[in-house]
């Protein structure tokens, strides 16, 4: 319920600068310790359409010092495809800054494969509405199949949302 009322009084953005300002500084606290670990972040579709925010998180990674590889930032299909070429251009940016990047909730929007393999992305997350009954569904066993070949093939790395034990 949060995030929708942020997003709807415009206050997501100044949320998102507070949320990825201290993941950096809690990333660079860590690696200062000897931990090198990755913090996921995703965005919200206000935060990726703000002209500010690609300025913001190179200053933000300057200021905090960050190692720019230890955050990873999660986009859903559905951002991405609301403006193909501004989402490249923005992917693109943030990929050379050293960040990684990531679709979030995969196989839930309605990505174009011909886009997909356009997109400058290290990994795919595969929504957990379809793992979640991974081991009963025939139907969700072969879309996860197909999805895991398809990232394969496309030398995505690939995480499976809401594996929660292991059988």
């Amino acid at each position: 319920e949060f995030i929708p009322v942020a997003e709807e009084t415009g206050s997501i953005v100044a949320i998102g600068e507070w949320v990825i300002a201290t993941v950096c500084r809690q990333c660079r606290e860590w690696e200062d310790a000897g931990y090198d670990m990755t913090i996921a972040v995703n965005l919200s579709a206000e935060q990726f359409k703000d002209v500010s925010f690609v300025p913001f998180i190179k200053r933000t990674m300057a200021d905090t010092g960050v190692n720019p590889a230890l955050l990873e930032f999660e986009i859903t299909e559905s951002m991405l495809m609301d403006n193909v070429e501004g989402s490249i251009s923005l992917l693109e940016q943030l990929r050379g800054f050293g960040s990684r990047l990531s679709i979030d909730d995969f196989g839930t929007g309605y990505s174009s494969l011909n886009y997909l393999k356009q997109f400058p992305v290290h990994e795919l997350k595969i929504d957990r509405s379809f793992v979640i009954d991974l081991l009963t569904s025939k139907d969700d066993a072969l879309i996860v199949k197909a999805i895991v070949s398809l990232a394969h093939n496309l030398n995505l790395e690939v995480v499976a949302e809401g594996v929660e034990e292991k059988k």
